[in-house]
């Protein structure tokens, strides 16, 4: 990991709560973020991700799909 990375890490906390459910934080390159995640999640990531590169708000979803209000 280079400096930058740890950087945006120390910004990252896991509540204690959920540590049972997650074990460990890494930035990955958004093509590879469907081997690191289920596939609603990765799409969820995706969509985000997207969304924001292409200056819109972010969509709402549900299990990775979008829902129209």
């Amino acid at each position: 990991m280079n400096a930058f990375g740890a950087v945006r890490l120390a910004y990252v906390t896991l509540p204690d709560n959920v540590t049972d459910e997650l074990r460990a934080v890494e930035w990955v390159p958004l093509k590879v973020v469907p081997e690191h995640a289920l596939d609603y999640q990765a799409r969820r990531i995706t969509e985000a991700v997207n969304a924001l590169r292409a200056g819109n708000r972010l969509p709402m979803l549900l299990l990775g799909e979008r829902v129209s209000a």
